[in-house]
């Protein structure tokens, strides 16, 4: 009964961080830090800081800001990793963390500049570039997905008599694949650029597939 009324109340809090001066006033009031807290002591409501946080700096600058300063880019690409999911068995806790993290993520490389967007690169050069072929990993997981809700929709037509061709929901994958020129890539191997380029193209738009299947998921 806790727990639910725990988990009620934080979805109260997402939906008033939609508004920019809950969000500042969020940022004010320390949350970004205390959630940051959260999910390095493995808490049990972890899950709950990843989520206010991907609330938290949705469409804000200012908050991504403070995340990295606050050096919580360790934390966040700890889950990213899953490193952060030990003890999780159940399929959709998993998976709504991995989708809230990558819409984080997606955020940081819309809003940082400068200095913190090289960090957030640096992210994803070191460990021999292992981050890339995470990033890899859920864009094809979400792609399948996709593609599997759509085929269900084309069967579903079928059997009712609609039109048979739904097209594509998702994003184009050719507008994801695009490399982004202004990424510099000192001290690294030409034949790991590529990997790189393609990964840091496709961490743009993986949240965007994430965000999509949870909302198709929850019309259903």
């Amino acid at each position: 009964m806790e727990e639910e009324f725990i988990f009620n109340i934080v979805d109260i809090i997402c939906s008033l961080l939609l508004d920019k001066d809950a969000q500042e006033e969020f940022k004010n009031l320390h949350g970004i830090k205390h959630m940051l807290n959260i999910m390095r002591d493995n808490n049990l409501y972890r899950i709950l800081a990843v989520k206010l946080l991907n609330f938290a700096t949705l469409n804000n600058e200012t908050n991504c800001s403070e995340l990295i300063e606050l050096e919580g880019l360790k934390s966040v690409f700890s889950y990213f990793m899953g490193k952060g999911l030990k003890g999780k068995k159940n399929k959709d806790t998993i998976e709504s963390i991995e989708e809230h993290i990558l819409s984080l993520i997606s955020s940081l490389f819309k809003f940082s500049k400068s200095v913190q967007y090289d960090r957030l690169i640096y992210k994803f050069k070191e460990n021999n570039h292992e981050k890339c072929e995470r990033i890899i990993e859920f864009y094809k997981k979400y792609d399948d997905l996709l593609k599997a809700e759509e085929d269900e929709e084309r069967r579903a037509k079928r059997e009712s008599g609609g039109d048979q061709d739904i097209g594509r929901a998702a994003i184009h994958l050719e507008d994801l694949l695009e490399v982004e020129e202004r990424v510099e890539l000192p001290g690294v191997p030409d034949h790991r650029r590529p990997c790189l380029r393609l990964g840091l193209s496709w961490s743009h738009g993986v949240g965007a597939h994430a965000e999509l299947c949870r909302d198709r998921k929850s019309v259903v």
